[in-house]
């Protein structure tokens, strides 16, 4: 099966092209696209739309709003959210391993709560869209909605305070690890969720030994491996859902 690309943007939604729909409702403005194109030697309709950091196209991701937005979007079957392990081991939603400059690692959560999240960059990221033919126009489009907009962290306590609101959709939890004992991090996660709730969930990685320790130590939970085409041997052991 070959793989498709899932691209959250501000007017599309691209899997990998040949049936174009539009949806429009309020939570995702008027201008909200969905573009689906299939790979032409594996046709599906069955493929799971999922916002990347929550709905990034048009909040910041990995916020509440981004959440929130994300699950209440009608053609979305769940939201996907990075999360971290900080300095007093609590768990905070960042993609990158720093926030303003702070690396998580090394800073507690207090102090990371404290930080106001922008969109950084905004120069940078608006001369690469210039050069970019192909998404340069959707990447501006993306800018203009989230250049104003500012957040604070969030933790993974948060956010599955969220999906209790939508517990007929999907939350992914992708894991950053760092140089720290992932065992400590995998416990962490589980202790969390057993706080809250373990329904539409899937843990994510593209650690296939931390999510192989965590699957045996924790089997009644769902768990996705990222990887891409030079580790297909990994995807052959069929060890993981």
């Amino acid at each position: 099966m070959k793989i498709k690309k899932l691209i959250v943007t501000t007017s599309f939604i691209v899997l990998a092209a040949t049936t174009t729909f539009s949806i429009t409702d309020a939570t995702s403005r008027e201008m909200t696209k969905i573009v689906i194109q299939e790979n032409k030697d594996n046709i599906s309709t069955n493929l799971p739309i999922i916002a990347h950091r929550g709905f990034s196209s048009i909040s910041i991701e990995n916020s509440k709003e981004a959440i929130e937005l994300g699950f209440n979007a009608i053609y979305t079957d769940g939201v996907e959210i990075d999360i971290r392990l900080t300095k007093d081991e609590k768990i905070i939603l960042s993609h990158n391993d720093e926030i303003n400059n702070k690396k998580i690692s090394t800073t507690t959560l207090e102090e990371l709560k404290n930080e106001t999240i922008t969109l950084d960059n905004n120069i940078s990221l608006y001369l690469g869209s210039l050069l970019d033919t192909k998404s340069g126009n959707l990447i501006r489009e993306r800018l203009k909605l989230i250049k104003d907009k500012q957040t604070k962290p969030i933790t993974l306590d948060d956010a599955l305070d969220i999906h209790n609101n939508y517990n007929d959709k999907i939350l992914i939890i992708e894991i950053k690890y760092d140089e720290r004992d992932k065992n400590i991090f995998n416990e962490l996660i589980y202790s969390t969720l057993q706080k809250h709730h373990k329904n539409n969930i899937i843990i994510q990685s593209s650690d296939y030994d931390a999510l192989i320790d965590m699957k045996t130590k924790y089997p009644d939970l769902e768990y996705h491996l990222i990887t891409n085409e030079n580790n297909y041997d990994i995807i052959q052991k069929k060890d993981l859902d």
